[in-house]
């Protein structure tokens, strides 16, 4: 009962976080993507099996599955920014509740308690799983379930691997985690994983992966393998500026320039100090390297990969093995209350510096990309019955289809620029620098020139949205 309780006010502290930061931003481009899915599944690219076709990836590696959660939650409450972020929040939630239970095997309770909690407070956590524009929370969701699964005695190995297979079905880049997690238990636990290891388990594991991720596999098939041909290029490009943006997730602010207008605050969360202290006190523990090996095999991965850990949302693939990291280091600190008091210090820093990613979006506000005026946008936007919307701007598309619950059809190049109506950022502050006048130019090859039609500024009263047409 009290270990139900624990888990629960985790959950509740977590959940009054996330819905602190929900209405704070207008909706992304990437966290309105799966839009694709609910209103437009003819542009989602399809897999069949025999006769039936049916849509299975939003681009090579991100998959549709987000799309179907969403259309009975789209149903019933309608596309708003409650009913887009709350079930993410929620799902953070049930991760908490997961990652507590797993913690709970290895180390004592205070210590599982102290790991969830220094988690369920994460700035960086928090932050990527409310606005999920990776998208990580049902990625978290899933390793984390599967890790559970594969805890138990004895383990339950086909549905492990079918949430690893659900997982990378979601995301691709989810391959990195099972392939960290499982050359960390070879490597650290040689001995238990030849005792545990069968024919009859490895068959249940490909059959597991192969179900859960079923999508995946099938478009690859029926693609050339796509997934991984086009997104697997090394690359050592960038190194130094992945490794700044992975201390910069483990101190708070690893997204605060990208979403948040205004400078970036001084204070930063205690994780980097609690992380040293925790390999310290628990360096001949396994566990403890466990968590190690699993964080630093994910990030060495991402670390020579083109494109990748270029954005929190690649970096945050690390996340909760850092926090596993920390539980189990701090039970082998010899002063209990020191760990205890030095937990409490983090949970306090991280709720602190959450608190500034809320304070900053209301008082500061978003990015253009993550700007509010998106919803006055969508509201007013009204393109005559014979015209087609136009995005003449990166991250505009899918939050106006979302937003407007699939009444407008955006899309994003025309030849007949006298006949559609475009929407972009204001001149200057747009996506792709210089869209704007590219598209002014390609207009007065054809003697027409742009003419205003409306601009939506943000709650602070800055111009940010602008819809144009081209007349003669």
């Amino acid at each position: 009962m009290r270990t139900a309780a624990v888990a629960a006010a985790l959950c509740a502290l977590f959940l009054l976080l996330g819905c602190l930061l929900v209405p704070t931003l207008g909706v992304q481009h990437d966290e309105a993507l799966f839009a694709m899915a609910v209103w437009t599944p003819q542009y989602v690219e399809p897999c069949a099996v025999g006769s039936f076709e049916f849509p299975a990836m939003l681009m090579p590696y991100v998959g549709a599955d987000k799309g179907y959660l969403y259309r009975p939650i789209f149903s019933v409450f309608g596309p708003n920014v409650l009913s887009l972020r709350l079930p993410v929040v929620l799902i953070g939630a049930a991760t908490i509740a997961m990652f507590f239970a797993l913690l709970r095997r290895f180390v004592p309770e205070w210590a599982a308690v102290a790991g969830a909690a220094l988690l369920a407070t994460d700035p960086m956590f928090v932050v990527t799983t409310t606005f999920d524009w990776g998208p990580l929370a049902l990625q978290h969701l899933c390793v984390v379930a599967a890790v559970l699964l594969l805890a138990r005695h004895p383990p339950r190995v086909l549905a492990a691997f079918v949430c690893f297979g659900l997982a990378m079905w979601d995301k691709a880049v989810a391959v990195w985690p099972l392939a960290a997690l499982i050359a960390s238990t070879v490597t650290l636990y040689p001995g238990e994983v030849r005792r545990a290891l069968s024919a009859r388990r490895l068959i249940t594991a490909v059959a597991g992966i192969i179900v859960g991720g079923l999508p995946l596999w099938l478009y690859n098939v029926q693609n050339g393998f796509r997934t991984f041909r086009e997104n697997t290029a090394f690359s050592t490009e960038q190194l130094f500026y992945k490794t700044h943006l992975l201390i910069d997730c483990l101190n708070g602010p690893g997204a605060m320039a990208w979403m948040l207008r205004g400078p970036r605050p001084a204070f930063i969360t205690l994780t980097v100090p609690l992380l040293i202290v925790a390999l310290m006190a628990g360096w001949r523990r396994r566990a403890v390297w466990f968590g190690v090996l699993a964080a630093g095999f994910i990030f060495v991965q991402m670390l020579f990969v083109r494109n990748a850990a270029t954005g929190a949302q690649h970096t945050m693939l690390v996340w909760p093995w850092v926090h596993w990291t920390i539980a189990c280091g701090l039970t082998a600190v010899r002063w209990k209350r020191a760990a205890v008091a030095a937990v409490a210090a983090g949970v306090l820093a991280n709720i602190i510096m959450t608190s500034v990613y809320v304070g900053k979006g209301w008082t500061a506000g978003g990015t253009v990309g993550w700007s509010d005026a998106i919803f006055t946008a969508a509201r007013e936007l009204r393109p005559d019955p014979n015209e087609i919307v136009i995005a003449a701007d990166w991250g505009l598309v899918w939050p106006l289809v979302l937003l407007t619950n699939g009444r407008l059809t955006v899309h994003v190049d025309t030849q007949e620029y006298g006949r559609n109506l475009f929407v972009s950022h204001v001149d200057g502050e747009e996506a792709l620098a210089g869209v704007n006048a590219e598209w002014d130019r390609k207009a007065a090859v054809q003697g027409l020139r742009r003419t205003h039609v409306a601009t939506w500024s943000d709650r602070h009263g800055r111009p940010t949205i602008i819809a144009f047409r081209y007349r003669r």
